[in-house]
């Protein structure tokens, strides 16, 4: 099969489930702003926010160390089992320690969510790891369902618990908590995973060869973190939660953005480790990294001039002072998208190293950016900072990339796409409806006409799995 053709697959695979979950949780935001007032939603964003970075510091990205060496050895069920058995004998025992430790800070603290908090963070571990061992195993499908499971599940429980219940937070961390119960119990049975744990498989080499890949890949994770979620933490400290709650809202539609791409750079970073040892390698990575760049920006363009249209149909009242701040928040995921799927690249080559010092850096000037500036511009100073900070990231990383990889870009293509994102952005700030309308339907079919072999070669790879599921087609069969 050739490569463009699996990125492709398993692209459209990932997404499938992603495109339904997503599209039925923003139908809910409306009810999620009218319901849960912004202090709630706040405190239950930094919540979550110190759910993740607790959760995936304890791992110490275990999960990307086992997913990258599983597809060195597949095909080979014994070194499967090896990798297996010793990525989840080293994190269960470093998961007590690390949930004793923060029952003991909780208890402390006096914190009211301990409950929610210890468990939230005991399944988050577990359901990553998970899923990464799914995903090393060549079982894509498997985690795309298991990916639907989990945020379907989030969905109808937050209406249960939040329409029915009433229980606020703590509903929204309950059907967080049962989503990750769920994906991670359905990967177990239907991957067999059981089969590849054994304890005559704990190997030592193993443990010694993860902890070298994924080590570096903590002060990686710690400083995506601060990027990602330190603009909660200096919100909620200097302007309150109802500003947090305001932010946390501008975040969901960048979220969802960064969310779709991700299925593309799932599959990036396993097709860029099956490529690296390809002798036309550069080329390949060159044009995957053209191809993707430019689609992203395009996507970019359209969401942001649609957004005036729709905003106040999403978006309540009370979370206005959102508006402008997703824009930012947009532009700035375009750079996040960029800079992993370098990191992706990084990866495939096993230069986590390098990974974990561009993504430090861009830590510091996304909390520089943010402390010199909250008092001043308010709620922009977050989404500013993290612009920054994600700009410099792909900077960096650009410039270390080349010196290892001859990556080369086409800079039309790249100056038509980024046009196309300025007039999408003066749209979005002008609302004026005529204006925003030919603008918008401009950047669609330019979107439409740039991309549209990428358009139909993923259309057909879609409907060619719908067939493939179909009764009728395992009839014919």
């Amino acid at each position: 099969m050739k490569r463009e053709t699996k990125l492709l697959k398993n692209t459209a695979i990932l997404s499938i489930g992603l495109i339904c979950t997503k599209g039925v949780s923003f139908l809910l935001l409306p009810l999620y702003t009218a319901l849960l007032s912004t202090a709630d939603y706040g405190t239950f964003d930094f919540i979550y926010t110190l759910v993740s970075l607790v959760a995936y510091t304890l791992t110490l990205q275990f999960e990307q160390g086992v997913f990258r060496y599983l597809i060195d050895c597949r095909g080979d069920k014994e070194a499967q089992k090896k990798y297996i058995s010793t990525t989840f004998a080293f994190i269960g025992a470093i998961s007590l320690i690390g949930i004793i430790i923060s029952l003991v800070v909780c208890r402390l603290t006096h914190f009211e969510y301990t409950l929610y908090f210890v468990l939230s963070i005991l399944t988050t571990v577990f359901n990553s790891i998970t899923c990464q061992i799914a995903r090393g195993i060549d079982r894509t499908v498997d985690y795309t369902i298991g990916s639907f499971i989990f945020a379907t599940s989030q969905v109808v429980l937050n209406v249960l618990f939040i329409v029915v219940f009433k229980w606020h937070v703590g509903g929204l961390l309950t059907s967080f908590i049962i989503g990750n119960i769920l994906c991670t119990a359905f990967l177990f049975v239907k991957c067999k995973i059981f089969g590849f744990f054994s304890l005559k498989s704990l190997d030592k080499s193993c443990l010694t060869e993860l902890l070298k890949y994924s080590l570096p890949m903590v002060p990686s994770t710690l400083g995506w973190w601060l990027v990602n979620y330190s603009d909660r933490i200096i919100i909620l400290h200097f302007l309150g939660a109802g500003a947090n709650g305001i932010y946390a809202v501008a975040n969901k539609f960048p979220t969802a953005f960064s969310s779709v791409s991700r299925m593309f750079q799932l599959s990036w970073s396993e097709n860029a480790a099956e490529a690296n040892s390809s002798t036309d390698r550069d080329n390949y990575f060159s044009k995957i990294m053209n191809q993707s760049i430019c689609v992203i920006i395009y996507l970019s363009a359209c969401i942001i001039a649609i957004l005036p249209f729709v905003f106040s149909i999403l978006i309540n009242k009370n979370y206005a002072e959102s508006y402008l701040n997703i824009m930012i928040l947009l532009v700035a995921a375009i750079f996040s998208v960029w800079a992993n799927l370098y990191n992706s690249v990084f990866g495939a080559l096993k230069y986590t190293k390098i990974i974990a010092l561009t993504t430090v850096f861009a830590a510091i000037v996304n909390i520089g950016v943010n402390l010199a500036f909250i008092n001043k511009i308010g709620l922009f100073a977050a989404s500013v900072s993290t612009l920054c900070a994600y700009l410099v990231i792909t900077v960096i990383s650009h410039i270390i990339i080349i010196k290892k990889v001859k990556i080369k870009y086409v800079a039309t293509d790249l100056i038509l796409a980024f046009s196309a994102l300025g007039a999408g952005c003066a749209a979005y700030c002008i609302r004026n409806v005529l204006l925003s309308l030919i603008i918008t339907i401009a950047i669609g079919l330019l979107t439409l006409i740039k991309n549209k072999n990428i358009i139909i070669m993923l259309t057909n790879r879609i409907k060619g799995l719908i067939r493939k599921k179909s009764p009728s087609d395992k009839n014919e069969k």
